[in-house]
């Protein structure tokens, strides 16, 4: 019962921000994408735009349309949380699961925001809990349904590529399961998620491999310090999970690896197996690129029924002082949990604090602000302006989504940049000779002559306030510009000074 109201809370909680809280960029970004329907995109799989567009048109647009699907799969994703964890150690452990998924701080974001994560985490559980049922029953639809979940999960992130080879790497390990490698319905399972996945390779094909070349191109040299950048990977693993509930993972993966690689319990290595490769490939790639916080999210589903049942464990311990202290982390560890959770909602609701994440609220106001500089600039000019973000796409998608004009919003692709994705649905010859208001974060000298390159005229920064709840949280600069041109004016006039 309590279960049941805590996790109807939870749900309330959820439906509350998605409808209130703007959208953070990433959110605005891949409602872009929903506005430009494709089998790809340049730098994600295709199922997040799919997501928000099926929520954009169930409900209109606003933030919680956007937000819909989230929190939708987050149900589904707990569901099936609880009947894997249930299937591999029992019922109580099932429950414990069930509450470590739904209070860890790492699951709290992709439970409600519009991130990749979202439909990766309910699609990796529908893999993981099909195959459970495929080795369990042997019955070769749950194979089927296998490979559709790797399929829809790569469509969601390409890290999900990964689920093969950790399904390869359990039944070699697991001497009673190993002679499902001869068997056909594994290969089989790969084989549909291959065609389930053939959406972004018909893309590809379509766009010069853009995506399948971007992605191997983000690991650079060594960096330096590999010591100081190994540490900080998993110290931010550590704070994402809370220390708490990463101490106790980790615990659980160890005893994992013992009882199931060397003692050869299923259950153990299903959850090592699963889990191991993932975070063990990021730990590596930490050496050589930085890895972000989301990344490595999936890697955690399997570990936490391993966990849950370690907890359930010690809780049955038969020494009472011992028990007693397990219970004691547990209320602290919920509490961490709690906080973390909230410290999140605050950070990325509202941007505080704003290091080291500043891109959060003040968008519709931001919004008008442009609005207001568009119609001026139009009376004047009597053309219709467009939007410039002078940055990498975060104002241009937020631009996009709340003045509504997501074509009339670009980002610095219309410079002369990469753009990401903007270059895939931007005609910027529809732009030539146009008026501009360019929306700057800081007035650099370098963004300034960048805009005097491009345009006949550029006028000076004039600074624009955005709060939230009657509190400033940063300033935004508009500039007006006049004749806008897709190649670099010839002549280009000298940057007006920043203020």
């Amino acid at each position: 019962m309590w279960l049941g109201l805590a996790g109807l809370a939870l749900l309330v909680v959820r439906l509350i921000c998605a409808a209130r809280m703007e959208l953070i960029p990433q959110e605005a970004y891949y409602w872009v994408y929903s506005q430009h329907p494709d089998l790809g995109y340049f730098d994600h799989p295709p199922m997040v735009a799919w997501m928000v567009w099926i929520g954009t048109a169930l409900l209109g647009k606003g933030e919680m349309a956007v937000r819909l699907c989230p929190v939708l799969l987050w149900l589904g994703s707990w569901w099936l949380q609880w009947l894997t964890a249930r299937l591999w150690f029992g019922e109580r452990a099932g429950w414990w699961t069930v509450v470590l998924f739904n209070f860890a701080p790492v699951f709290f974001a992709p439970s409600f925001f519009a991130m990749t994560e979202a439909p990766l985490i309910f699609f990796w559980m529908v893999t993981l809990h099909a195959i459970t049922k495929a080795v369990q029953t042997q019955r070769t639809g749950w194979w089927l349904w296998a490979g559709v979940g790797v399929g829809c999960a790569m469509l969601s992130k390409y890290t999900a590529g990964i689920l093969g080879a950790s399904l390869m790497l359990w039944l070699l390990l697991s001497p009673r399961l190993r002679f499902w490698l001869l068997r056909p319905q594994p290969w089989l399972a790969l084989a549909i998620s291959v065609a389930v996945f053939s959406p972004v390779i018909i893309w590809n094909a379509q766009h010069q491999w853009a995506s399948f070349l971007y992605h191997p191109s983000r690991t650079s040299e060594m960096q330096p310090h590999v010591l100081y950048h190994s540490l900080r990977f998993w110290l931010i693993q550590a704070g994402l999970c809370t220390p708490w509930l990463f101490a106790l993972m980790a615990a659980a993966a160890v005893v994992a690896v013992r009882r199931g690689w060397f003692m050869r319990r299923e259950n153990w290595s299903f959850a090592a197996a699963f889990s191991l490769p993932l975070l063990l490939f990021f730990a590596v790639e930490s050496i050589t690129v930085s890895v972000r916080p989301n990344w490595t999210v999936p890697a955690f589903l399997s570990l936490l029924p391993a966990a849950a049942a370690f907890w359930t464990e010690r809780l049955g311990d038969p020494s009472e002082p011992v028990r007693r202290r397990w219970r004691l982390a547990g209320w602290i560890g919920g509490a961490a949990s709690i906080l973390a959770m909230i410290a999140q909602l605050i950070w990325l609701g509202w941007g505080f604090p704003r290091i080291p994440y500043g891109e959060a609220g003040g968008w519709r106001q931001l919004a008008r602000e442009v609005s207001a500089a568009q119609a001026g600039l139009a009376q004047t000019t009597g053309q219709k302006p467009f939007v410039l973000d002078v940055d990498r796409y975060f104002i241009a998608a937020e631009m996009g989504f709340y003045t509504g004009q997501a074509d009339e919003c670009i980002n610095d692709y219309a410079l002369g940049s990469m753009g990401v994705g903007y270059r895939f649905w931007t005609d910027l010859r529809t732009l030539q000779g146009r008026p501009a208001i360019a929306v700057l974060t800081r007035p650099r000298r370098k963004d300034l002559a960048l805009l005097a390159s491009r345009f006949q005229r550029v006028g000076p920064p004039k600074p624009v306030e955005v709060s939230t709840h009657q509190h400033t949280i940063r300033t935004f600069y508009l500039v007006d510009c006049h004749g806008y041109s897709a190649q670099p004016v010839t002549k280009p006039l000298p940057p007006p000074a920043a203020p």
